[in-house]
């Protein structure tokens, strides 16, 4: 049963983002959810600092602790048209808490302005940086949220093809995984998912993306892609997501593909409920079991 302050937060977001005023332009989209991004304060120990992965803007995200040579490369969520690499700087954090891991959060390009396949080249381009800085290829682990879950799947598909060597492992919450939209989750989870607004941009963003390109693409829609011999990944996906079925059909495909992938559902969980961190009882546990995840495949002690 979803905590008490889970039902807090949901009515909020139910207030306040799907029966809101929804987003009429892409900038309006964009502004709603940078403000969104600003509600989670981070600790004073972390430090955030602007680089560049060869021609890449990045978010370098470090504690104290984090140990040297551990690296996520972190891909955020908006639909391939909205975020940044700030967005989700407190989650960000508390994966950097629970990991002793250091972060490059990748500022991709978006569309309209910038469609496929910019933001997966520049996805491409930061993870082959980061090589090139010597951090070897067993100690990053690849996180991707929402659309950048997706392209986290997309960007391990093109190093496999290239022979770039892959990382460790990824991490994938509430993956876009099906920009075709075939799943039944986006209908039968449309009432219950507080950031699906049938007015809103959302639905357009998969067109703005692929512009001229065909859905089914498998570096735009991953479920569609041949998943043999990817490392080992994790999923997470609340049961009133309208993802819910990208997920659940991508794990499949990546079991079938002989992938090692474990799948966890949480129950009246939304849309990636852990940008909620340490207000929501349900994220901390979610985030505590990435944890646990990268530091089993890391190596860390």
């Amino acid at each position: 049963m979803i905590s008490m302050e889970g039902q807090r937060i949901l009515q909020w977001l139910y207030k306040n983002v799907k029966n809101g005023q929804p987003a009429v332009t892409i900038e309006e989209a964009r502004a709603n959810i940078d403000a969104m991004a600003n509600i989670n304060a981070i600790s004073d120990d972390i430090k955030i600092e602007g680089i560049y992965a060869d021609c890449v803007k990045c978010d370098l995200v470090t504690a104290p602790f984090s140990q040297a040579d551990k690296y996520i490369l972190f891909l955020h969520g908006g639909g391939y048209c909205m975020g940044s690499s700030r967005t989700s700087l407190k989650l960000i954090s508390q994966i950097i808490s629970v990991s002793n891991c250091n972060v490059i959060s990748v500022d991709y390009r978006l569309a309209p302005e910038n469609p496929f396949p910019s933001a997966l080249d520049d996805a491409v381009t930061a993870y082959s940086w980061l090589l090139s800085q010597g951090v070897s290829s067993k100690n990053i682990i690849i996180i991707g949220e929402s659309a950048g879950g997706g392209l986290a799947v997309s960007l391990m598909l093109h190093l496999r093809d290239n022979c770039i060597s892959l990382p460790s492992g990824a991490v994938l919450l509430s993956p876009w995984t099906d920009l075709v939209e075939t799943g039944d989750s986006f209908r039968t989870c449309a009432e219950t998912d507080p950031y699906y607004n049938s007015k809103s941009y959302d639905r357009k963003t998969a067109k703005m993306y692929s512009c001229n390109e065909d859905l089914s693409n498998p570096l735009i829609s991953p479920l569609y892609a041949n998943l043999q011999n990817l490392p080992k990944i994790l999923i997470h996906v609340g049961t009133n997501d309208v993802l819910f079925n990208d997920s659940t059909r991508i794990e499949e495909c990546l079991k079938n593909a002989g992938v090692e992938v474990t799948l966890k559902i949480w129950h009246d969980m939304w849309h990636v409920w852990h940008v909620f961190g340490e207000r929501l009882p349900e994220a901390k546990q979610a985030i505590d079991e990435i944890g646990v995840f990268i530091k089993e495949n890391l190596n860390i002690y």
